[in-house]
């Protein structure tokens, strides 16, 4: 309740998709009852969203079943984006564990921010189709770790980004023109491994 983190599962399709919110900050509660957020880390994935994340979103119904990731911004660094939400790289580790049946834990602090989590997928290897994030303004597949990240273009009408994107083109948008906005669809055929955008 109340949480911008979520997922949705597809039962026909067996297919669960996983939204993350990078942006779960740490807030502060003045005496007013004011909130307001800690100003010290700007992007952040929160200990209740991390542990929710292993203990939850990836617990599927069955082990034939498989998971879309979807986050704003990508939980590690990459090659389009140097930052990394706090708490980023335990949400990747715990999905690459996931992938592989392996075992995670760990503990972090910075400024107001804390996480501490430990999870086992230990023989039972999940999985996943992708990792689909948005924040770089571009149409970009790369492979991280033996997972699929897709990155797509903003739908914001103006682009203030300067990537390229894998057609060679940056992405530009211009208010009013047709190609003021974007969304992607995408079509996935886990039987043959494959995803169109």
């Amino acid at each position: 309740p109340k949480a911008a983190y979520g997922y949705y599962d597809m039962p026909e399709q067996k297919l669960r998709a996983i939204y993350l919110d990078a942006i779960d900050k740490p807030y502060k509660t003045a005496a007013d009852g004011t909130v307001t957020d800690d100003g010290e880390n700007e992007l952040a994935f929160g200990n209740r969203q991390i542990n929710w994340f292993a203990h939850k979103a990836l617990r599927l119904p069955s082990a034939d079943w498989s998971v879309i990731v979807l986050s704003h911004i990508m939980p590690i660094a990459t090659p389009l984006m140097s930052d990394r939400p706090f708490g980023g790289e335990a949400m990747w580790e715990i999905l690459c564990a996931y992938k592989n049946g392996g075992k995670y834990s760990a503990c972090a602090e910075k400024n107001s921010a804390r996480y501490s989590v430990e999870c086992d997928f230990s023989g039972r290897a999940g999985d996943v189709i992708a990792v689909i994030t948005g924040h770089q303004h571009c149409d970009r597949m790369q492979m991280a770790n033996g997972i699929r990240v897709i990155t797509v273009a903003a739908a914001a009408s103006d682009n203030f980004g300067t990537e390229m994107c894998d057609n060679g083109r940056i992405q530009y948008k211009t208010r009013g023109s047709g190609e003021e906005s974007a969304f992607s669809v995408f079509v996935i055929d886990r039987k043959e491994r494959k995803i169109w955008q």
